[in-house]
């Protein structure tokens, strides 16, 4: 970064939910924008922490891909392979806007509500069991496939409501509701 004349301040994570607090209680006023080299989860923390500061201060954000899957990299052009490629355009200031989904759900009845944000696909039911299954288990094949099937096997319909407003839709409330396996709210510009 020095052929840029870039000055970083480098927050060091080491524990779950760390990148999510540093996002929302960092001073970030004299800073340009934040970074993470990580993946889809540290992107998301990133997202989540800045949606939800007390001050409502934001800046850009920038993602180095360094994860697993990279999805969220991929669908803005940036690939793992070029760690150095996505280090330049974020010193060089390329910004681009992308849409935030923001999430209210219940994580079992009766429960508080929560509010989650996503910047790419946000999915229940089903895939988004398998998915937290395969997640608890990821450090063995065996059991993060054993568990993702285990939790396909035994899987039945639940009751939703899902309700989208804003973005395109405008002003528009769009409702649907029934017993459904699984739902997907994608948010890419692919």
């Amino acid at each position: 970064f020095k052929e840029f004349e870039i000055q970083i301040v480098l927050f060091e994570t080491n524990r779950p939910a760390h990148i999510l607090e540093i996002a929302q209680t960092a001073d970030i006023a004299s800073l340009d924008c934040l970074v993470v080299a990580g993946g889809d989860g540290s992107f998301h923390e990133l997202v989540n922490g800045i949606m939800t500061r007390k001050d409502g201060r934001s800046v850009p954000l920038g993602l180095i891909p360094s994860g697993t899957g990279n999805a969220v990299a991929h669908s803005f052009g940036i690939y793992r392979n070029n760690i150095e490629d996505a280090a330049r355009r974020i010193a060089r200031g390329e910004v681009f806007d992308f849409d935030v989904n923001r999430v209210e759900f219940r994580p079992e009845a009766g429960a508080k509500r929560c509010v989650r944000y996503s910047a790419m696909t946000t999915c229940w039911g089903l895939v988004g069991d398998i998915g937290n299954a395969a997640e608890l288990n990821r450090d063995s094949v065996v059991k993060k496939y054993g568990s993702a099937a285990w939790v396909g096997f035994k899987s039945k319909p639940s009751a939703v409501l899902v309700t989208l407003t804003g973005g395109a839709l405008g002003a528009v409330k769009k409702e649907v509701r029934g017993g459904l396996m699984t739902a997907f709210a994608q948010n890419t510009p692919f």
